[in-house]
């Protein structure tokens, strides 16, 4: 068996605190990597902290909360049996008092339905459930687990398998009725739950290289889960109060924006956010190609032909280190041979400054890939597959391969689960982008940022939405 890399070191203590009435109740370790002291100092206080590999020695402390102010206990201990409840002993005068904490609760036996839904050109994800309704005490209660903010793991077992992740959602929504047969959820992950909805109020400017103000940003939000591609070189970033920290690091990822790499940032199904180029994004998440056989692989399939979001040529324009324009450069699209577009559907384009003119004719022919073959859409359903991800290539074949084929990027990917209707994946596949191979065997997929097949979905799935469908 080969050494750990993360050996455990034995010889190593925490403190707790300084003051020297600290009474340790005990610590508490969650399903990741997070774990949670509590103690007594002068009430019920309570730390956590990150432990990477169980170092404790490299573990950061949060700073102290207080859940009782004037803390009527003396002694404390602390009994954690099973996840989702944590159990505890107290002496409060001469009585001995038992505590309850409820942290967690599996979801699986209550669950009817659940769908989560990921896109090409949105690093937010959605969650939508509906739960059974199995009480006011559940749902109802101040203290309840279904309050906004609170974390729901996403996973799937085949029989005795192991779970397979599918995503980290935060609860953004729990609508209660105290008659209704089914409790709507709905939510989303870090980045959209952290990231979009926060702003850096009076915290807006970061010094150092790109990977240390990424990482200074997300822990201003909260995100706990992250992975960063190393970087050097450091550079002053300036962002406005009311922007929020989504917006920020949509702003970096423009500035490190290169004429042949698009920097990026995505979540993982286990709740880790990665920030970096889009070919070491590659490695920690390959993409990958899949072929589907028409009435075998796929239940449903409707093919839509669109002019929207199609262009014949495109024009960058933009502004080299010195602040001095550069020439703008023109490069035609390529498209379907038997499509009639207007010669002049042009799509205007700035480039990040800092390119030298090299580099934004590099930039230009990059974005002309995106935007090649864009106008064909494929909505298909097929099993449930929990390994597809949106970005890997799909190959469509008609009636056992003996009619042709049809590829493309896929740029939704939405996963269902319902009691009444099993498992199953709906799937949109677009003609349009470019493949690229990667290292170690893994490929990285571009496509325009929001190009017609995706826009006519964000409309269709907003009339749904008012019309309450």
């Amino acid at each position: 068996m080969a050494a750990s890399t993360a050996p455990l070191v034995w010889d190593f203590y925490r403190d707790i605190g300084t003051d020297t009435d600290v009474k340790v109740g005990g610590v508490v370790h969650y399903y990741d990597e997070v774990a949670q002291t509590l103690f007594l100092n002068g009430g019920l206080k309570t730390r956590t902290e990150t432990v990477p590999y169980g170092h404790w020695e490299v573990s950061v402390l949060s700073d102290p909360s207080t859940f009782v102010n004037q803390n009527p206990y003396t002694a404390l201990g602390l009994d954690h049996p099973c996840n989702g409840i944590l159990y505890g002993v107290a002496i409060e005068g001469t009585k001995l008092v038992f505590l309850r904490y409820v942290y967690a609760m599996d979801l699986a036996p209550i669950l009817d339905s659940w769908s989560w839904t990921t896109q090409t050109d949105n690093a937010i994800s959605q969650f939508s459930a509906n739960v059974q309704n199995i009480g006011p005490d559940v749902f109802g209660d101040q203290v309840t687990l279904f309050q906004p903010g609170a974390r729901i793991t996403l996973a799937i077992k085949m029989g005795d398998s192991e779970a397979y992740p599918i995503g980290v959602a935060r609860l953004d929504e729990c609508s209660y009725e105290v008659n209704g047969e089914l409790v709507p959820l709905s939510g989303r992950n870090s980045i959209g739950y952290l990231l979009k909805d926060q702003t850096f109020d009076n915290v807006y400017e970061y010094t150092g290289t790109s990977n240390a103000v990424v990482k200074a940003i997300l822990d201003y939000a909260g995100v706990t889960k992250y992975s960063l591609q190393p970087a050097v070189g450091s550079m002053a970033h300036k962002f406005k109060p009311e922007m929020t920290l989504l917006e920020g690091l949509q702003q970096m990822i423009s500035y490190f924006t290169g004429s042949s790499l698009v920097w990026a940032m995505a979540e993982l199904a286990d709740g880790t956010v990665c920030v970096g180029y889009e070919n070491w994004i590659s490695a920690v998440q390959p993409n990958s190609y899949y072929s589907f056989y028409a009435h075998h692989d796929v239940f449903r399939r409707k093919t839509s032909k669109m002019s929207d979001g199609c262009y014949t040529a495109i024009r960058v324009t933009g502004k080299n280190a010195s602040d001095v324009d550069l020439t703008p450069v023109m490069v035609d699209i390529t498209n379907f041979p038997y499509w009639a577009l207007g010669k002049h559907r042009t799509k205007h384009i700035k480039a990040p400054d800092g390119f030298t003119q090299a580099e934004l004719q590099v930039f230009a022919e990059m974005q002309a890939a995106a935007y090649q073959y864009v106008g064909i859409g494929e909505d298909l359903t097929g099993p449930f597959r929990p390994q597809l991800l949106v970005g890997d290539v799909a190959e469509v074949v008609d009636i056992d391969g003996v009619q042709g084929t049809s590829l493309g990027v896929i740029t939704e990917v939405r996963q269902v689960f319902s009691r009444k209707d099993g498992y199953k994946t709906e799937f949109s596949v677009d003609s349009g982008g470019v493949v690229t191979d990667g290292d170690n065997y893994s490929i990285y997929s571009r496509m325009a940022d929001i190009n017609g097949f995706n826009r006519r979905l964000r409309i269709m799935d907003l009339v749904r939405f008012i019309a309450g469908k």
